[in-house]
This record gives C-alpha cells, sequence and structure tokens, in this order.
C-alpha cells in the first residue's frame, strides 16, 4: 500500500512539473523594430499551429519541453526551446537586410535620450503651453504617439496615433519635433532608432 501511495504520489509530483501553460509571445524585427505580423508559429512534432496576429503578438499552449517554430515570409525560421516566462518576445532576423538607411535597431549599447537630460514624459509636461486651456475644456485621455531619431539626434516622422483633442495633438507633434536627443548607440556607433509612448491628460 506504501508502495502505491509513493508512486501516486511520485506521478502527480512529475506531472506538475510538466504541466501545460499557455504562453504568450510577441515576435519584433530585429532591425527594424517592428511587430511581425501573420507569422506561423507551430509546436515542433505536432499539427499544433497558430498566426502572429498584426501587432505580432500569439498565444500557444506549451508544456516545459517543447519547442516551437517561428516561421515568416522573408525572415528565417527560429526554432527555440519553451521559454521559461509565460509572457516573452522573440526577435527575427530578415534573410535580405535592409539598407542601412532603413534601419531602426531595437538591440542598441545605449538607448537615445534627451540632451537636457529630462525624462520623455517630463519634458512633454514641462514643455506643454496649454495647461488652462485643458482645464477650461475638461480635456482628458491619452494620446499614444510614436516618432524616430536619426543618427544624429533629429526627430522625424512624428504620428499622433490617438488623440484626445486637436490642439492638445498638435502641441504633442511641435514639443517632440523640436526636442534634442543623443542618438543610440550600437558597437560604438550613432544609429536610428524608433519610439512609441503615450500620455496622459
Amino acid at each position: 500500500m506504501k508502495q502505491i501511495l509513493l508512486l501516486v504520489f511520485l506521478v502527480a509530483s512529475l506531472s506538475q512539473g510538466y504541466s501545460q501553460q499557455l504562453k504568450k509571445g510577441h515576435l519584433v524585427d530585429y532591425m527594424l523594430n517592428l511587430p511581425v505580423a501573420n507569422a506561423k508559429i507551430s509546436l515542433v512534432d505536432t499539427s499544433l499551429f497558430v498566426m502572429s496576429d498584426s501587432l505580432g503578438f500569439f498565444e500557444i499552449p506549451m508544456y516545459d519541453a517543447d519547442y516551437i517554430l517561428i516561421e515568416a515570409p522573408g525572415y528565417r525560421k527560429l526554432k527555440v526551446k519553451s521559454p521559461e516566462n509565460t509572457s516573452f518576445t522573440l526577435h527575427l532576423v530578415l534573410l535580405k537586410p535592409p539598407p542601412e538607411s532603413e534601419r531602426f535597431y531595437s538591440v542598441v549599447d545605449e538607448s537615445a535620450h534627451l540632451e537636457n537630460g529630462l525624462g520623455l514624459l517630463e519634458h512633454i509636461l514641462k514643455s506643454f503651453q496649454y495647461w488652462d486651456r485643458v482645464q477650461k475644456e475638461g480635456v482628458a485621455g491619452r494620446v499614444v504617439f510614436e516618432f524616430k531619431i536619426d543618427e544624429y539626434g533629429k526627430v522625424y516622422d512624428v504620428l499622433i496615433r490617438k488623440g484626445v483633442a486637436p490642439f492638445v495633438d498638435e502641441e504633442i507633434h511641435r514639443i517632440l519635433r523640436e526636442s534634442k536627443w543623443k542618438p543610440s548607440l550600437r558597437e560604438n556607433r550613432n544609429v536610428k532608432s524608433r519610439y512609441q509612448s503615450s500620455v496622459i491628460f
């Protein structure tokens, strides 16, 4: 009887260590720092597969010992063991890298930062000139934006993804456009970078 109980205990313990979990992944282009959509993520040695969505996200049930194979048009195939974390990011490498002028690196030695030493949100809030109007008109919400910084620290391609009021959106656009940055560093040279963030009013 003791042997049966011990065997049941061992089987239960082992099965807990190998339980299946729903893992959430994010696929990102290594050089362009953009999401990789419509990639096929297959569980190796099974018929199970899922596709990444338009933002590069996917969910797949996996055991800790499983491997996944990622296939996306124009990218090298990637085979990885089930990550320990239930949420993870994987970087895919293009088969034919884009020209240097179009590269935005997601992995850098030093990230771009404002020359004035402030954090981005602190800089926006300090530079914003229409606080009275925001209060008077009861403007509230989140402004979502993105922009690029070239290898000289100049901001370009500022885009307001989601705004709250035209005058607020235009002011955020102005602040970002006029901000001065020290560019990202990679292997002792300046490289372009891309940023996405938001500010709440």
